[in-house]
């Protein structure tokens, strides 16, 4: 990239290379431009053999680097790192390569972070990568017309490659809040927008004994699933409070012990506890992972 005083820019090059071709001599065009002839001659020198794309601006990192790691001691650093998870300090003397080389290597290979791998298997699962700055990826839309509160969502497929979808096991309730929690511990934004309307089908909101077990059992699984350790008790036991106050119903109740004690006793699938960097978020955007 040019610098601020740079007296070539890229439309600089190009009315250079336009005057030379109308026919005047180079190391005039040179002077009335305030660079070298030999500043000049080289853009025209690279303008006749690549055209336009000569012009642009070349990356100054080197084609090769003749003291570059090798790659297959690349290939251990990163065995090391996945199945052992020791540190730059600890692969160095093992390899017999500075800790300093280790850490270029992790970070050139994305293992410098091991809250970044998947504990069991030590592939990478979080990466940051977007296109552009402030994708929209979720539309939460409420105020359904006439019908009781609910809501749509609108879904990035990009997002849900990434992800996956919604939880098979929830098949009913919090799976919309598994699938947020993914896309926030990953990186996207969740929208409210309430001026977007959408139709439904009118259905009964009254509760039952399905409802009562399912929304225990997956509220169960969503904390074992994606909370820290310290959170899970927290969370679970400031629910647990909240349907203490709000049931009213004896049948609600037995339903919802037997929901609760299902989601304790069976697994609802692979955990994957978010960073706590996304328990700050969710803090600061009013809705923190405990209540």
């Amino acid at each position: 990239m040019s610098h601020p005083n740079a007296r070539l820019t890229l439309h600089g090059r190009r009315l250079l290379i336009e005057r030379v071709r109308s026919g005047r001599p180079v190391a005039h065009v040179a002077g009335e431009m305030g660079i070298s002839r030999a500043t000049a001659y080289k853009w025209v020198r690279r303008w006749r053999t690549e055209g336009d794309a000569g012009l642009f601006d070349r990356p100054s990192r080197p084609r090769t680097t003749s003291h570059r790691t090798a790659s297959d001691v690349e290939a251990q650093v990163c065995t090391l790192r996945r199945e052992r998870r020791l540190g730059p300090a600890r692969i160095g003397p093992i390899l017999g390569i500075p800790a300093s080389t280790v850490h270029r290597v992790l970070t050139r290979h994305g293992l410098n972070r091991l809250r970044w791998m998947d504990r069991p298997t030590g592939q990478v699962i979080r990466r940051y990568e977007r296109a552009r700055p402030g994708e929209l990826i979720h539309v939460d839309i409420k105020k359904l017309g006439n019908i009781p509160d609910g809501g749509g969502h609108g879904l990035s497929m990009r997002m849900l490659e990434r992800i996956g979808g919604w939880p098979e096991q929830f098949f009913f309730a919090h799976e919309e809040t598994d699938l947020a929690w993914r896309a926030l511990d990953d990186g996207w934004r969740v929208v409210y927008e309430p001026s977007l309307l959408l139709q439904h089908p009118w259905t009964s909101p009254a509760r039952h004994a399905v409802y009562y077990r399912m929304t225990a059992r997956n509220r169960v699984w969503l904390a074992k699933r994606h909370l820290p350790a310290p959170l899970v008790p927290v969370y679970l036991g400031v629910w647990a409070a909240l349907t203490v106050v709000r049931t009213r119903s004896w049948d609600g109740w037995r339903a919802w012990a037997g929901g609760f004690a299902e989601g304790v006793r069976e697994s609802g699938g692979q955990r994957r506890p978010m960073r706590w960097a996304t328990v700050a978020r969710m803090t600061r955007l009013g809705r923190p992972p405990i209540i």
